[in-house]
């Protein structure tokens, strides 16, 4: 289908905030919330209500991104190519801004049946979260980052100048993003050492 591959990330995404606590089952909202008790067919039944939203949510982004360039076609053709420009880009900033909404009241409602239970385990504290992050993040994931970081900057080198105007902001941008991956790493090093 079209969306399984990006559903099943946010699936899985979502149904990490479930867990063994000892011998109980338990939903940390955000995976560091205070430990909440459940039972299976409460954590199934939240794992597919969200599933089903954001598959919804899905279709109807598709639909939004093929009305919007519709639109901006149409807006080309009658008005002028400026025009469907920021009518394109106008759309793709609502769209965005609806989908960041949307995935996130369909996180919240569907756990919505949790709140007010008394909590079984306090929440993780900030090194406990990080820690707990850090180690579902593989090296690999890291260094493809760091080199996708990489094979962007330079392809940018190969048609521009990134010495002047502009285009040094690749450079700032991209010595950012390896300084980020290159932070993660050596908190990942530490942790694990």
């Amino acid at each position: 289908m079209l969306f399984d591959e990006s559903l099943a990330t946010a699936r899985q995404t979502f149904a990490d905030q479930f867990g063994m606590l000892g011998s109980r089952l338990a939903y940390r909202r955000y995976q560091r919330g205070p430990a909440i008790p459940v039972s299976e067919a409460e954590r199934d039944a939240a794992i597919e209500a969200f599933e089903r939203k954001a598959r919804w949510l899905s279709w109807t982004m598709l639909a939004g991104a093929i009305f919007m360039t519709g639109l901006s076609l149409a807006v080309a053709l009658l008005i002028s190519v400026t025009w469907s420009f920021l009518v394109l880009g106008f759309g793709v900033a609502v769209l965005v801004g609806a989908l960041f909404v949307g995935f996130r009241r369909a996180w919240v409602s569907s756990t919505g049946t949790f709140n007010g239970r008394t909590p079984i385990a306090r929440e993780l504290d900030h090194d406990e979260a990080r820690r707990a992050m850090l180690s579902k993040m593989s090296w690999g994931q890291l260094g493809i980052g760091a080199g996708v970081t990489c094979v962007v900057v330079g392809g940018q080198a190969l048609t521009h100048d990134l010495f002047h105007g502009w285009y040094r902001l690749w450079l700032v941008g991209g010595a950012a993003f390896l300084m980020a991956f290159a932070f993660r790493a050596w908190q990942k090093w530490r942790w694990q050492s």
